[in-house]
């Protein structure tokens, strides 16, 4: 029976790790989405194209986690 749920309890928490991946995937795409809006109105700030390039490089790293973790739990 303790087997059973660890088992069941595992799986619960590896179901969670998308989600909880998923939901940083979209932080961060409101993050950038401010930071456009910010770029608009001062297009010659470096700090938030700087912002903007480490985001995307979350967005990025983020999205290749998701995958896997798709790819784990099938």
């Amino acid at each position: 029976m303790a087997k059973l749920q660890n088992v069941h309890h595992s799986k619960n928490q590896q179901s969670l790790v998308p989600h909880n991946l998923l939901e940083e995937y979209k932080h961060v795409n409101e993050e950038i989405l401010t930071l456009y809006h910010q770029l608009r109105h001062q297009p010659s700030n470096d700090y938030l194209q700087e912002k903007i390039l480490e985001l995307k490089q979350q967005r990025i790293s983020l999205g290749r986690h998701i995958h896997l973790a798709k790819n784990q739990s099938s």
